[in-house]
């Protein structure tokens, strides 16, 4: 009879290596000493578990009084050595026994009524370790006594006479809670020793069988249930893993704890400890009690606390979970605990109180509070011009200014700023999430690189989102000995440090023409009907207009009548008028198209009067030269007229604009216009001689933000579970490397979906569900990652039973089957750089279909490349790893209980590699899918160091006999992810 490797194996872990558990009683009531009267306690200890020459010990020490004891010390004799200690370091020990313990940094303050458990691992080379402090004595500050000193020289240490332990004692101190008399010392009774098995199970001896490997058809992937296509996504026993993958760990899919070590099977895997034995580095302490992550709570203890055994931070807060739950008693998975909008750690290096709202309970709540702060910008790129040498704001400001502001050079990455005319340096742009009144920005200069710019004349604009302007900050202050501008603001935005003499005196855009001034007059004797002026004006027009019929009357600037006899009339006019030709139908003239027009930022920006589009982008010229504003002049200097789009809406007849209207902001381009002359300028959407505006990929039509290179942002997409904590882990990584990410978990196909028609778009559409740009791309999508259960033809969509499967290929297969599979092009096409699929087989074709990968790739025209694994992937330990395997091996009872000795004297063990993973698409863990055209895919392979194959071999018993196992080989330290490396 055949059996599954791993269920047989199983048994056999079960069965050999386990330490036997011994919950003891607590041997003896200790002896408790003092230095101060302030301070009670109580000390109580117990072994928890043995194995030979070790054992694991608790202390517990209880505070009893109503003083809180800081900064504590424990001094206690145990005659054996201290391997390792949990909760506190070993201060001194006179190397005989005798140890000063101290608290460690989030257990130094025991609050009345606390307790701290101290954990043990004692070993001695006498038979049978079973000792348990007498006496203690706890102290404050520092050490009672250091173990050496004997001051009055009696052949004792200072600890032992001041405890009465010695010969020659002085006062004798009273023990906590005992009697006056000296302590009464207590005989340790013996442990009563395990009985030892007398008789073993008797295996019957057969002949020599080395186990045989079953060989795959070479035409067929590894075996999968084909009446079950849900086999790579079930977890029967729910201990987060894969069935499939516990066949391959040899643990048991039906039992949470395979050794019984406290930890789920999954949750092993994922801290690299081994879910077959209940101590994987034979330390003597148990997996369950180790902390791998170090953050002061052992892992089985992450269970009870609700935190991540794999990171030290479960919530990325700035504070360890074990000083949140302990200390600060906050909530250790949430990065703002009393959601005032200030991130727990953040609070604390404020001194403000992370579990309350307010911390001082004065009615202010915390994200309105300010301190005195400061922020300077990182270091100006190499490429980028340096007049500028420092920037830096300062200022009363709410929440850490090192978490909610930044400054950022946008040289070249917002176009509109670096393209203002006479800009000194690189663009600045300030952005805060902190509540303020007014900061101080100062911006220092390198004066020998200011070349014909009189520092003197340097000056600072300030760009107006909402209107499209840019205003000079008249506060500004130049310090040409310190070689600083210094000024004042109550908001924060983009910046520009400008030649102030360049600024004010532009290049202009050539003379006009299709705006201009025309004066007729002339008189006549008139007959019995006596004309009006409106009709005199209307038919004077018309001749006037006649040689050059495009020319259309805009408005009349005066019209008036002369009465030199009964019948004798003179008729004067001036009009305002226009060349009105578009050929291209743009709505623009081709006057103005040609000549240009004035941006906000003194630019002249062009247009195509041949074409409506005519960079071919998708917009119309009109739609990318934004807002036109014309301001015309009249040669009387007093008629002021200002148009917005072809529209009058100012008129003036004072020769100026008037203070109160909303137009005055227009009074620096007012001045530019001679009079008798016209000037158009524009509040540019985007450039309409450019395709990509500001070269960031993204044509205008498609871009929100055409002038602003758009940002790289990855965006995980996670299902819930052990995914949801690798990718809060991984977004950690990626943005200790400077690259911005967001996650956003998912549970069903319609969340995804969701998740996934959001890629591109402002943070509005998560946050507020709204779309401030429409479907324009925001952000330029670098890397999609999508983390979560896969196979070779579709993905899990987390706990709702739903799976993204390969177009149509789920009900071909399986149209009985009543799981809900939706289709990848149910999905949007996105514009993305590339989809990581981070799910195991997603890069690996089955039988005539396509992967995963591939469907996407030919779905999508907007998706560059994906990456996706052609194996089985793991993540571990911030890790990623690739696993070739194909089939289970399976063994006959004969051939489990037998393997072949090369030497007669040792069994020597003899390896089986697992390694039957058929070849297909030179399978080494990411594969890169690219289009070559669009009916063909590239692949490439990367980072084929991290596959590793599993071993079986037998391991030997005392008696020569041995059993199967599968080991794992030891996982590269190096950290493989295709957006870092």
């Amino acid at each position: 009879m055949k059996r599954i490797l791993s269920t047989v194996l199983l048994s056999s872990v079960i069965l050999t290596g386990f330490p036997g558990i011994v919950l003891a009683e607590e041997i003896n009531k200790p002896d408790l000493y003092k230095l101060s009267d302030t301070i009670s306690y109580d000390v109580s200890a117990a072994i928890s578990t043995t194995w030979p020459d070790h054992v694991n010990e608790d202390i517990v020490i209880t505070n009893t009084g109503s003083n809180p004891i800081s900064d504590w010390y424990l001094t206690f004799k145990v005659p054996c050595s201290i391997d390792d200690i949990l909760e506190a370091s070993v201060f001194e020990t006179d190397n005989n026994g005798t140890y000063s313990i101290k608290c460690a940094d989030w257990n130094r303050t025991l609050q009345p009524g606390a307790t701290v458990t101290v954990g043990l691992t004692l070993s001695s080379n006498e038979e049978g370790v079973n000792y348990i402090p007498e006496w203690y004595i706890l102290s404050e500050g520092a050490p009672a006594y250091d173990l050496t000193s004997d001051t009055d020289a009696n052949g004792n240490p200072d600890y032992l006479d001041f405890i009465g332990r010695g010969t020659s004692a002085d006062v004798t101190p009273t023990p906590e809670g005992t009697s006056t008399d000296d302590p009464t010392v207590t005989d340790t009774p013996t442990v009563t020793d395990v009985p030892e098995v007398t008789n073993e199970p008797t295996v019957t001896d057969e002949p020599t069988v080395t186990p045989v490997i079953t060989e795959a058809p070479e035409d067929e992937m590894p075996p999968s249930p084909v009446d079950d296509p849900q086999y790579y996504m079930r977890d029967r026993d729910g201990d987060g893993l894969l069935d499939y993958l516990e066949d391959m760990y040899m643990t048991d899919p039906d039992n949470k704890d395979t050794d019984g070590d406290g930890l789920l099977d999954g949750d092993e895997i994922n801290i690299n400890t081994n879910p077959r034995v209940g101590d994987t580095d034979g330390n003597g302490i148990s997996d369950y009690e180790e902390d791998f992550d170090g953050d002061g709570i052992h892992n089985g203890g992450e269970y009870a606390t609700g935190t991540c055994m794999f990171a030290y931070d479960s919530d990325y807060d700035g504070v360890n979970d074990h000083d949140e739950i302990y200390l600060y008693g906050i909530d250790p998975r949430n990065e703002d605990t009393d959601s005032d909008g200030i991130k727990d750690g953040d609070e604390l290096t404020l001194g403000l109180n992370p579990g309350s709202n307010d911390s001082d309970s004065d009615g202010i709540t915390d994200d309105l509070v300010t301190f005195d702060q400061s922020l300077s910008m990182s270091t100006i790129e190499d490429d980028h011009p340096h007049e500028i040498t420092s920037v830096k704001i300062s200022g009363n400001i709410s929440g850490l200014i090192t978490s909610n502001t930044r400054i950022e050079d946008t040289y070249n990455s917002d176009f509109y700023c670096t393209d203002v005319y006479g800009r000194v340096g690189v663009p600045i742009n300030i952005e805060s999430e902190g509540h303020f009144e007014s900061m101080t920005l100062t911006i220092g200069y390198d004066e020998s690189l200011l070349g014909d710019t009189d520092e003197s004349k340097l000056g600072v604009l300030w760009y107006d989102e909402e209107s499209g302007f840019f205003v000079e900050q008249e506060q500004a202050v130049v310090d040409t000995e310190n070689n600083t501008i210094t000024l004042t603001l109550n908001h924060f935005s983009s910046y520009v440090l400008v030649d102030l003499d360049k600024w004010n005196n532009p290049i202009l855009p050539e003379d006009t023409n299709y705006i201009f001034e025309a004066i007729e007059g002339g008189g006549y004797i008139a007959n019995s009907y006596l004309p009006t002026v409106e009709e005199e004006e209307e038919n004077a027009w018309r001749c006037w207009r006649f040689p050059q019929p495009q020319m259309i009357k805009l408005e009349t600037i005066s019209a008036t009548c002369e009465h030199e006899a009964e019948c004798v009339y003179s008729f004067y006019y001036t009009w305002l008028v226009m060349n009105p030709t578009d050929n291209d139908k743009d709505g623009l003239p081709d006057a103005m198209e040609q000549t240009g027009m004035l941006g906000s930022n003194r630019c002249i920006y062009y247009s195509s009067p041949e074409s409506e589009d005519g960079d071919g982008d998708g917009l119309k010229d009109s739609e990318e030269l934004g807002v036109v504003y014309t301001i015309s002049r009249c040669s009387d200097g007093k008629h002021v007229y200002i148009r917005l789009d072809n529209e009058i809406v100012y008129k003036s007849e004072t020769g100026t604009i008037e203070e109160d209207s909303q137009y005055y902001v227009l009074m620096d381009r007012f001045n530019m216009v001679e009079p008798g002359r016209t000037l158009s300028f524009c509040v540019p959407y985007s450039d309409a001689k450019k395709i990509d505006s500001d070269e960031d990929g993204y044509n205008d039509a498609e871009d929100a933000r055409p002038l602003v290179e758009n940002e790289d942002l990855i965006y995980i997409f996670t299902a819930p579970g052990s995914c949801l904590e690798h990718s809060k882990h991984i977004k950690e990584r990626y943005e200790q490397h400077n690259l911005k990410a967001c996650l956003y978990k998912f549970t069903s196909f319609d969340s995804f979906k969701y998740a996934w028609d959001g890629i591109g778009l402002s943070f509005d559409y998560y946050f507020e569900g709204t779309k401030p740009y429409g479907d324009k791309y925001y952000y330029n999508a670098k890397n999609v990652v999508v983390f979560t259960h896969g196979y070779s033809t579709y993905i899990d969509m987390g706990n709702d039973g739903e799976f993204l499967s390969i177009n149509g290929v789920q009900y071909e297969k399986y149209p009985e089957n009543p799981v809900n599979y939706k289709y990848i092009s149910d999905l949007t096409n996105k514009k993305i750089e590339s989809l990581n699929l981070y799910s195991c087989l997603t890069g690996r074709n089955y039988d005539k279909y396509n992967s995963v990968a591939e469907c996407f790739l030919h779905t999508f025209r907007g998706i560059k490349q994906v990456i996706a694994p052609d194996t089985v992937l793991y993540v571990g330990n911030e890790r990623f790893f690739f696993m070739r395997y194909g089939m289970i091996i399976t063994v006959s009872d004969e051939e489990y209980t037998q393997y072949e000795k090369n030497d007669n004297s040792k069994g020597e063990l003899i390896c089986l590699k697992c390694d039957n993973y058929k070849e297909y698409d030179n399978p080494e863990g990411f594969l890169v899918f690219t289009k070559g055209d669009y009916n063909s895919i590239i692949k490439r392979n990367v980072y084929e160091d991290d596959v590793y194959t599993g071993d079986m071999y037998v391991l030997p018993d005392s008696k020569g006999e041995g059993y199967l196992v599968f080991d794992y080989k030891p996982w590269n330290d190096s950290y493989h992810d295709p957006i870092i490396d």
